[in-house]
């Protein structure tokens, strides 16, 4: 059912589910969502605590999508403020835009003494896929196969896109050297896949998003969501490319997407629903 809902509704988060494997835990809370036993719930526990839902979660009706923010501290203050907001999904969309790793910004830039910074996470998927991540191309199939390739294990994944990278940014076969962190500049780093991904994995974003922090920009746009007593903003200068583009909201969910639901029960589940429809 996700898998339906990001390949058909929004597709541009395929690589965004593929690179940072949140389909895993997301899918947790779906199936709980779904079939709130013991057991749905031990095994969302077992994707790690900070998905566990809070006592607000518990006892106020809200959108499910809050219950996809890894944080739950920032998930209370949804529910709060923005339950009833018709912009939830931009919000939604806006933290998506606004997840960050704390890093040296030397590790990732020649030329710079040991400076604290940050990374958008966003801004490294957009570098490694520039393709599926953008809504001009069209390339729907090309964002099938890319979340079918998060059910893979890292190593072989990490292996094809090294890959591809090899063959597109050198010309050669795999056989070639590959370029290496740090990058000469900031823009070298996000127009090549090869480091970009490079990046990506040394700061561990393919561990889990309740990892990631939040641009402080994010909250001076959103002062009602941030808590002091969390450790959520990030601190430092931001490392960004010259040319940003943000998350795209969902599509609306028209009949033909909800036909492919239908149809998905039914084949997983043979209770004819396409047949009977």
């Amino acid at each position: 059912m996700l898998s339906t809902f990001i390949c058909l509704a929004w597709p541009t988060m395929t690589s965004w589910h593929t690179h940072t494997r949140a389909h895993i835990p997301v899918a947790k809370i779906i199936t709980w969502h779904v079939n709130p036993t013991p057991s749905t719930y031990a095994d969302l526990g077992a994707a790690g605590s900070a998905w566990l839902p809070t006592q607000l979660q518990l006892s106020v009706p809200h959108p499910a999508i809050i219950d996809w923010i890894p944080f739950p501290a920032l998930r209370d203050k949804l529910i709060l403020y923005h339950s009833a907001n018709p912009r939830l999904d931009d919000i939604i969309c806006d933290i998506g835009n606004s997840y960050v790793m704390e890093a040296d910004i030397s590790t990732f830039v020649a030329g710079v003494g040991s400076l604290r910074g940050y990374i958008s996470v966003w801004d490294l998927v957009r570098a490694i896929s520039p393709k599926t991540t953008d809504s001009s191309s069209g390339g729907t199939d090309a964002n099938i196969v890319e979340l079918n390739n998060a059910l893979g294990t890292d190593s072989t994944w990490a292996h094809g896109n090294r890959g591809s990278n090899c063959q597109a940014e050198q010309g050669k076969d795999l056989g070639c050297s590959f370029p290496t962190l740090p990058a000469p500049s900031v823009d070298v780093l996000f127009n090549s896949n090869t480091l970009a991904f490079q990046a990506f994995k040394m700061l561990n974003m393919d561990k889990g998003p309740w990892r990631f922090k939040l641009d402080p920009a994010f909250f001076e746009r959103h002062p009602e969501l941030y808590d002091p007593k969390t450790d959520l903003m990030a601190h430092g200068l931001p490392l960004r490319p010259s040319t940003r583009k943000s998350i795209e909201i969902p599509r609306p969910l028209d009949d033909s997407v909800l036909g492919r639901y239908r149809e998905l029960v039914s084949w997983n589940f043979d209770l004819g629903l396409g047949r009977s429809s």
